[in-house]
Formats: structure tokens, C-alpha cells, sequence
């Protein structure tokens, strides 16, 4: 029973992806189908660009399934599972817009304690526990224990550790194990996965933002040509990793409002001005900004909308008048209204997206 409820919220994982990516209009221009990766069930696989090793067998698990969901291998999923059903694990493997542990952990432990299948458990420990996921160095990862006290498991786990600008989240689930044993089996898992001793800061846990954000009766208006074009060259400078930016301190990340089952909005450092949307638990953020134009008095006041997704596509959304909600601009990449788009170097404006 755990090990079929797992393989159904890896599905819906990949379902919401490929709704994301419906929604943003890159569809089979910049994403694939879901596919099983082609590697026998007792080889070792290996991702090419950070050379992390999945072996057949992890912490005395076995791997059952092994998905990319991304044409090359940026969001991938392994499962495993031992063979008395006793504990079952997922494996995330993704390169998240925002490479925050932070960020992404409280994600995933909303996805976690949000569940109809874990809502009547509690956390092990007070605070999540923070942790160096080679052993030594930092404690640059993340992890909380539950124990579970109705339905069909005993406890229940959830983990980030940083591996470069890349994550990997896991999950694992017991029908009889107490916490603290499943802690133990994450913690061998962990050990399991060879991390390189990085230097990714310590992980602080994400909380509610001290203060609300003033938003306004926001409408959305026609795009401006400028504005447009600097949040595409801009998101999509961001999207790629450069020096600088990793000897920066990371930003202290609190999360605005409440969260959903769907997205979440987070502030950077207390910013009062604008906030990140990140879309589901994968790695997608919508940066929702004040117009580029309008802070150097070109324009109008506006908010811009910039979807940063995982394989380093940026695309812009109709910019609103005011602050806008959250469920509002969830609504905008839900309904797939893009403006223009860019990877790399190359930036596209939809044809009709200033006669709007």
C-alpha cells in the first residue's frame, strides 16, 4: 500500500509539471514527455552533469524506477523500496530556478503535512534539523521526521541536501518503523549517496514573513516593449550559474501568507517591493517584480511576472498594475498567457502581446 501511494505522488508530481509546462507554452518546444530511463534494475546509473551514482540497491533498498521528466535529465526521479514493503523512498533529482535548500525543503514538507495521509501525525523534532550532507563541513541540509498515528504508515520523512546549484530532495515512508528508525534508514540513504563535501552555506529553516505585504486592487495591462524585453534578458542572465553569484551570501528566504497545495509565494530579506511565486515543489518560481522602466521613471507603475523553469527558459507573463496576489499570478502562468520567452541568448516577443 505505501509503496503504490508513493509511486501516486510521483506521478502527480509529473502531472503538475507537464500542466506547468502546458501552461507556459514551452510544451514540446522545451519539455518532454515523462520516460523511464533505459537502465537495468541492478546497474548503477549516473547523471551526467553532476555525477551523482543512483546504485541498484541504497541503503538496503532496492531501485524500482528511475524517470526523467525533462529531455535532459534536469527533474529525475528514482524510486526504491525494500523488498517487504518495510520502507519505500523517493528520490528527486532536479535543478531548481532557486537553488535554496530552504526554500525548496519547505516545499516539500508542505507537500508532506498537507497530505490527507499525514495530516493526523506530528513533526519528531521541534524544528527541522539541519545537517552536513557528506558528513562533515556545513549543515547545508535539511531534514523532519514524522510520526504517524492513523493510517496505513507509522512515519514518515522528508530531506533537501544541495549538491552544487542542483537538489536533491528525498522521501521516505514506513508502515511500521517509528521515527526515530526512519531516520536512522534516511541517514543511511544519505551516507548512501557519496556527496561531495561542498561549500554551500548552512540551511536556516524558511518562516512567515514578520509583516504582510500591501497589496494593491491589481489589474493586468498591456506589456511595455522595454520592460518586456529587460525581464527576459534579465531572467534569463539569472538562470544561468556564474562565480559571482555563488560566493554571494544566499538571501534569507520568509514565506508570504499562506501556503497552497500548488504554489507558495517567498520574500527575499524581508522585501517589501515584490516576492517569488514558486510553482509546486519542483524548482519553478515566478519572480514578480516592479517594472525595470518604472524604477528609472520611463514608465508607468507595473509589476512584471518572469517564470525562471528548470532547464533555463524565462518567460514573461502580461504585467499587472498593482501588487498582485499570489493567486493571481498562479492563475496567469495557470492560463498560459505568455508575453515572450527566452533561453540563452535568444529572446522572443509573441507576435500579438503589445496589441493586447
Amino acid at each position: 500500500m505505501a509503496e503504490r501511494r508513493m509511486g501516486l505522488r510521483s506521478r502527480r508530481r509529473l502531472a503538475l509539471a507537464a500542466a506547468l509546462a502546458a501552461a507556459t507554452g514551452l510544451g514540446t518546444g522545451g519539455h518532454a514527455a515523462p520516460r523511464d530511463l533505459a537502465v537495468p534494475a541492478d546497474k548503477a546509473w549516473m547523471h551526467a552533469e553532476t555525477r551523482l551514482i543512483l546504485h541498484s540497491t541504497m541503503a538496503g533498498l532496492s531501485r524500482t524506477a528511475l524517470v526523467d521528466n525533462s529531455p535532459d535529465e534536469h527533474d529525475v526521479i528514482a524510486q526504491f523500496g525494500a523488498p517487504d514493503g518495510a520502507v519505500v523512498a523517493t528520490l528527486y533529482l532536479f535543478h531548481p530556478a532557486v537553488p535554496s535548500v530552504p526554500l525548496w525543503f519547505d516545499r516539500a514538507r508542505f507537500e508532506v503535512e498537507a497530505r490527507d495521509l499525514t495530516r493526523r501525525g506530528a513533526p519528531a523534532s521541534a524544528d527541522p534539523i539541519a545537517f552536513p550532507p557528506s558528513g562533515s563541513g556545513p549543515p547545508a541540509a535539511l531534514r523532519q521526521a514524522y510520526g504517524l498515528v492513523a493510517g496505513p504508515l507509522r512515519s514518515t520523512e522528508v530531506a533537501a541536501l544541495p549538491l552544487g546549484d542542483w537538489l536533491v530532495v528525498l522521501r521516505l515512508s514506513a508502515p511500521r518503523l517509528t521515527a526515530a528508525a526512519l531516520d536512522a534508514k534516511t541517514m543511511e540513504m544519505v551516507a548512501d549517496l557519496h556527496l561531495p563535501a561542498g561549500s554551500a552555506p548552512a540551511a536556516v529553516p524558511v518562516t512567515s514573513c514578520a509583516a504582510p505585504l500591501a497589496y494593491g486592487h491589481a489589474r493586468p495591462v498591456k506589456p511595455d516593449a522595454g520592460d518586456m524585453i529587460l525581464s527576459l534578458v534579465i531572467g534569463a542572465a539569472t538562470a544561468q550559474p556564474s562565480a559571482a553569484a555563488a560566493s554571494s551570501p544566499p538571501p534569507v528566504w520568509c514565506r508570504e501568507g499562506t501556503a497552497a497545495p500548488l504554489y507558495a509565494a517567498y520574500r527575499a530579506n524581508g522585501d517589501a517591493h515584490g516576492y517569488l511565486l514558486a510553482l509546486g515543489d519542483s524548482g519553478r518560481v515566478v519572480h514578480v517584480t516592479p517594472s525595470l522602466m518604472a524604477q528609472m521613471g520611463k514608465g508607468p507603475s507595473r509589476y512584471t511576472l518572469t517564470l525562471n523553469d528548470l532547464e533555463g527558459a524565462t518567460v514573461s507573463y502580461p504585467p499587472f498594475d498593482a501588487l498582485p496576489r499570489p493567486e493571481q499570478v498562479f492563475d496567469a502562468v495557470r492560463n498560459g498567457r505568455e508575453t515572450g520567452h527566452a533561453r540563452g541568448n535568444q529572446v522572443n516577443i509573441q507576435a500579438d502581446a503589445l496589441k493586447r
